[in-house]
């Protein structure tokens, strides 16, 4: 038995049960839509509008952390390709004390 060998065969099989569970949670989400919203309104929501409802509930779940960056930047991708806005963490400026002019 090699440790280091099965060890990576298990860290492959949880990133891709990840992926797998993670691409189930953005179907469900249609599937959720499609039973709450009725045919009507489902079939005559925008395409890209029930996209960005299931990449954002795919990406907010907890399998999406642990799928691997690979995925996740295809998924992003993907959201990008359907107008979904990302929250980017928003750079704070430095704090800047201002110097006032010395008195004489």
């Amino acid at each position: 038995l090699n440790c280091k060998s099965d060890l990576l065969s298990v860290g492959y099989l949880l990133t891709y049960s990840n992926r797998i569970i993670n691409n189930f949670k953005h179907e469900m989400k249609h599937y959720d839509d499609f039973k709450n919203w009725g045919f009507e309104v489902y079939s005559t929501t925008p395409r890209e509008i029930r996209e960005q409802r299931a990449i954002t509930t795919q990406m907010n779940d907890k399998t999406f952390n642990d799928a691997g960056a690979d995925y996740q930047q295809k998924i992003i991708e993907y959201g990008i390709a359907n107008h979904l806005l990302l929250r980017l963490p928003i750079p704070q400026p430095e704090k800047i004390t201002p110097k006032l002019p010395q008195l004489k």
